[in-house]
């Protein structure tokens, strides 16, 4: 299954070793709702960790920048 586009940038965040509270600012959103956006992303994916939803991530051909 694809990530979508903020499904990408939040997994790319988190390969990049930022904390939720690093990602949620750096996206402009409150720690809520980035909660909200990984429970649905590890229930999509199919994962229970940020280690996992990476490694998915990274077996999709994606990337991390920097």
């Amino acid at each position: 299954m694809r990530f979508t586009p903020r499904e990408s940038e939040i997994v790319r965040l988190i390969a990049s070793d930022y904390s939720d509270k690093e990602v949620a600012r750096a996206l402009g959103i409150s720690g809520h709702t980035l909660r909200t956006h990984l429970s649905r992303l590890y229930r999509r994916h199919g994962v229970h960790s940020r280690a996992a939803a990476v490694a998915v991530w990274l077996l999709s051909g994606r990337l991390p920048e920097g």
